[in-house]
């Protein structure tokens, strides 16, 4: 079904913009209500946010953003959510031009953490040594620094740090290791997982807080098979929401929710998430659990939550 079979939808854009062009049968342009290009000079006969009505994709010439057309209504305060439902069945995903499924080759990431543990460990051996011990006492003795994509660092007056990379070798966050007055300095909005992101391979799905809460389940918790993620910083309904909407999530998949035992919203965060993953997905499946113990980290024991 093309978009302008669907009045509602056509007249919600109309209503959020000031710019209203059928560029032809199967294109609209508006002002991008993400970057606000309505605001610009000379903007009321041009907006740079291009929707495709029989593709179900939009895609802004002007901050780069795109996704599905679900995304978009979402974002902008659609309310009619049977075709929020309608709409997401049919989404076709491979023309979504900032879906980044990207390419950095895994192979190359893993020999970069390896150099950077490597020269550190030359460089600073007395430093390497509190770093490894602090690693072994969070995670287990021998585990392979290089296969969590852990590195050390020193950070700002002496400071020794634990760096948590991705699989896209982006820095996520910096876990001070002798400062007792921080704990953790964010380097990115990205999520951690040590994993190639390729959801074609896993349709299990464990997403945690922290990153030491994905390495101890992945490597002692009853999640086999499954893809980790650390959310570091970033909100549980969010972070479905950008995973169903911009992942690339489709069909059937098992997402697993850890939270910490002192999580006091648990039961109410877990029943909006699997709220928003009914209208966005229905063949999605979302289960919490919860720390027997004070802190997944300490200690992977779990529990699963019930939210009757």
């Amino acid at each position: 079904m093309d978009l302008f079979q669907i009045p509602s939808v056509i007249n919600h854009f109309r209503n959020i913009s000031k710019l209203y062009k059928v560029i032809n049968s199967t294109e609209l342009q508006i002002h991008c209500p993400f970057c606000d290009d309505a605001s610009r000079k000379n903007a009321q006969s041009h907006g740079h946010l291009y929707i495709s009505t029989n593709k179900r994709v939009f895609y802004c010439f002007r901050c780069g953003i795109s996704g599905s057309i679900v995304k978009l209504l979402l974002y902008t305060d659609f309310m009619d959510s049977d075709i929020i439902k309608l709409l997401t069945k049919n989404i076709n995903y491979k023309f979504i031009k900032n879906i980044e499924i990207k390419n950095t080759n895994f192979e190359y990431v893993k020999r970069k953490i390896m150099t950077i543990n490597g020269e550190f460990s030359v460089r600073e051996s007395n430093l390497f040594r509190i770093y490894k011990n602090y690693i072994y006492k969070r995670i287990g003795e021998y585990v392979n620094f290089v296969e969590y994509l852990l590195a050390p660092k020193i950070l700002n007056r002496r400071n020794l740090s634990c760096q948590f990379y991705n699989a896209n070798l982006e820095l996520i966050t910096s876990r001070y290791i002798n400062n007792n007055k921080y704990r953790y300095k964010k380097n990115s909005n990205s999520l951690y997982y040590f994993q190639k992101k390729d959801f074609t391979k896993y349709n299990k799905i464990t997403i945690t807080e922290g990153g030491f809460d994905a390495i101890n389940l992945d490597l002692y918790g009853n999640f086999k098979n499954n893809y980790f993620i650390s959310m570091q910083g970033k909100k549980y309904i969010t972070t479905i929401e950008d995973l169903i909407l911009n992942d690339l999530l489709i069909g059937e998949y098992k997402i697993n929710l850890i939270y910490d035992q002192d999580f006091k919203f648990k039961r109410n965060n877990l029943k909006k998430c699997q709220t928003i993953a009914r209208q966005l997905n229905p063949n999605i499946n979302i289960e919490g659990y919860t720390s027997k113990f004070k802190d997944v980290a300490e200690f992977c024991m779990v529990e699963k939550i019930n939210v009757e």
